[in-house]
């Protein structure tokens, strides 16, 4: 991290969050320049969700090509800018300034960007996102990653990650969800301004925003809000090519399928939603020859993330379906069997989600709660679908996703995609419902917001001021994550070390640090050497590690203070959460 004054620091991530806003939208305004926009939001929010995914494809090709370097990044940016400034005009003719709305802008959206100023330390982010992203951009390349949780992965998320890496930090990094996060708001403006009504749309982008979860993950380097923008951009995409007043816009079908190939190529959960918008467009053209079309271009905009997956491991959804491209060391551990989904227990847990994603979290995977409206809007929900049919289309993805949830690992994280439409559905709903004025919808907008703002205001009070300087940077790394300073002293004496219970401190250690509970350096491979010095030194010197790291965490496993283990391992490093070890040469 550059040393930078705080007002330095400040600036130069306002100024990449601008640019990286502007960047997009230059691209997705030249590569949608056909469409005849309905509103301010469409005009924004659509261009940027396409200028991002044209960024991430652009990145794979470049990386591809060997060829992910900043020099040609930076002749990328220069000349969308260029194009930004030549078409600023057409912009700004859309939009008048308010002081106003300005000041409310500022005071909304300023706790969520303190948010993403502060270092990365969320468990997946420095896990793998950030490793990912950070070997693609020192490597310029696609390069495995083995000593990573996995080797490889859809990716297109982690390439905008590394593009960010290559012009600016890895703090800057947390912008790229931001940007997705408020795209994601303004679709749904423009949606439900489409579907039912302006203050419908309104009301939803407040709900999404509104999610405790949106504005933590909207601060972080985990790729759900760059899921949930391209499947809300192709779910708004194909609803706008099949309820066109003109003749059907074959534009709105390219969107679609460009947004749901690129959903596939940032995680799997992608391929779901693709092959749903597929039924739906199936369902409701008649010719067979659009949904196919659709299908075609989705599939062209998938094949490269899948043909590096099946190139360099053998299988293109590795490490799914071991059992029919074969079994590694990466075999998924945590998906459900149809027993056990349909078990009387896992039923009651369906119906329990509403409470559970809000008050009883531990039950899928701790994260920061869902905005409490979508629980207290449930009877709306009901009511309206009743209704009015458009809230009942709304509500057949949600509902068939929530079945498919059952499957995966206990993770809110993975309910993320649906939020917009079903919060979509739920603004509908109040809509059809109830005739309020127009106060009483402001007002009702605003409290859908105030949980994810109050949620900010928590997260900054609990973490303290961002830190904005290097040496704040370590002070604040040392307090958040205890493994910080050994990882710290093990990356400057070593460039390949192998870690117990450290895997969430992958990306704060340069070299190759192995040891994860998956993978062919797994835990239960070396664990049991600790007792046989001979044995774990040898193994380790197989992955070409020269030091040991043995967390102090509770129920850690410790060194046996034995004359043999001495002689093959000498501590070189201790504090009170870890100790490292220098692998001996061999006696």
């Amino acid at each position: 991290m550059t040393a930078l004054a705080p007002a330095s620091f400040l600036a130069a991530h306002l100024l990449a969050f601008a640019v990286l806003t502007a960047t997009a939208w230059a691209a997705g305004t030249a590569a949608a320049r056909s469409i005849s926009w309905e509103s301010r939001a469409e005009r924004l929010a659509i261009p940027i969700a396409l200028g991002l995914a044209i960024l991430a494809h652009l990145g794979f090709l470049l990386g591809a090509l060997g060829l992910l370097r900043s020099g040609v990044l930076i002749a990328v940016v220069v000349g969308l800018l260029l194009f930004f400034y030549w078409d600023r005009r057409r912009l700004a003719g859309s939009f008048s300034f308010s002081w106003r709305f300005a000041v409310l802008a500022v005071l909304a959206l300023a706790p969520l960007f303190l948010l993403t100023i502060y270092p990365p330390t969320a468990f997946d982010e420095t896990m793998y996102h950030l490793p990912f992203a950070r070997a693609f951009a020192r490597s310029g390349a696609l390069p495995a990653t083995p000593a990573l949780r996995f080797p490889v992965f859809p990716a297109l998320g982690e390439l905008l990650f590394a593009e960010t890496l290559l012009l600016a930090d890895d703090v800057a990094t947390h912008l790229v969800n931001l940007v997705a996060a408020l795209a994601t708001a303004g679709l749904l403006l423009a949606w439900g301004r489409r579907a039912f009504s302006p203050w419908a749309g309104r009301l939803a982008a407040a709900l999404w925003l509104g999610n405790p979860i949106v504005v933590y993950l909207g601060g972080t380097a985990y790729v759900d809000p760059l899921l949930a923008l391209f499947v809300t951009g192709a779910l708004f995409s194909s609803w706008m090519y099949l309820h066109s007043d003109r003749p059907r816009e074959r534009i709105w079908l390219l969107l679609a399928a460009a947004f749901a190939g690129t959903a596939c190529g940032v995680k799997y959960l992608g391929l779901f939603f693709a092959a749903a918008i597929f039924v739906d467009l199936l369902q409701g053209c008649r010719k067979l020859s659009i949904p196919i079309l659709f299908a075609f271009l989705s599939f062209v905009l998938i094949v490269p993330t899948h043909a590096r997956i099946a190139a360099q491991t053998g299988n293109p959804i590795f490490p799914y379906l071991p059992d029919v491209f074969g079994s590694t060391a990466w075999d998924p551990i945590a998906m459900k069997s149809a027993e056990d989904v349909f078990a009387p227990a896992t039923l009651v847990r369906l119906a329990r989600i509403p409470w559970d994603v809000t008050f009883h979290r531990s039950t899928l995977g701790h994260q920061p709660p869902f905005s409490p409206f979508y629980l207290a809007g449930l009877p709306l929900l009901l009511a309206g679908a009743v209704r009015d049919p458009r809230v009942r289309r709304l509500l057949i993805l949600p509902a068939v996703w929530l079945i498919v949830f059952l499957f995966l690992p206990s993770d809110s994280r993975y309910l993320i995609p649906i939020l917009p439409p079903l919060g979509l559905a739920l603004a509908g709903s109040i809509g059809s419902i109830f005739s309020w004025k127009q106060s009483w919808l402001a007002a009702a907008c605003a409290l859908a917001f105030l949980p994810g703002w109050l949620y900010a205001g928590y997260r900054i009070e609990r973490l303290g001021p961002p830190p904005l300087t290097a040496e704040e940077r370590d002070h604040y790394l040392a307090r958040q994550q205890p493994l910080y300073p050994a990882i710290r002293e093990l990356d400057r004496i070593s460039t390949v070390a192998y870690a117990f219970h450290a895997e969430s401190m992958k990306y704060f250690y340069a070299g190759d640090l192995y040891g994860d509970w998956i993978g062919d350096a797994h835990y239960l491979r070396f664990l049991p050497l600790v007792g046989h010095p001979e044995a774990l030194h040898r193994e380790l010197r197989s992955l070409g590690a020269t030091h040991l790291l043995m967390s102090r965490s509770p129920g850690a496993i410790r060194p046996p203070e034995t004359p043999e283990w001495k002689q093959w391992f000498h501590r070189v490093y201790e504090d009170p959460a870890a100790e490292v070890f220098a692998l001996a040469d061999d006696p």
